[in-house]
């Protein structure tokens, strides 16, 4: 397990593993924006660290609809 924050990221790009979890939690923020009442919804990235939970492209087209403000 590297220790490096760039190496731990480029692991998501290889790692059949960390590509499954992202994906999940890319479809448990899609089903949160969906169900969520009309207004501004703050949304803050813990997943990956580097914002790709949150701006994956399902989320990206959910993001565009709604008034979201992201923090990573």
């Amino acid at each position: 397990m590297p220790k490096d924050w760039f190496e731990w990221h480029d692991l998501y790009n290889s790692e059949p593993t960390l590509q499954q979890r992202l994906q999940i939690v890319r479809e448990y923020i899609s089903h949160s924006l969906d169900a969520s009442l009309p207004g501004i919804i703050r949304v803050v990235s813990v997943c990956v660290g580097d914002g790709r939970d949150l701006f994956g492209n399902a989320i990206k087209a959910l993001l565009c609809k709604r008034c979201v403000r992201t923090t990573c």
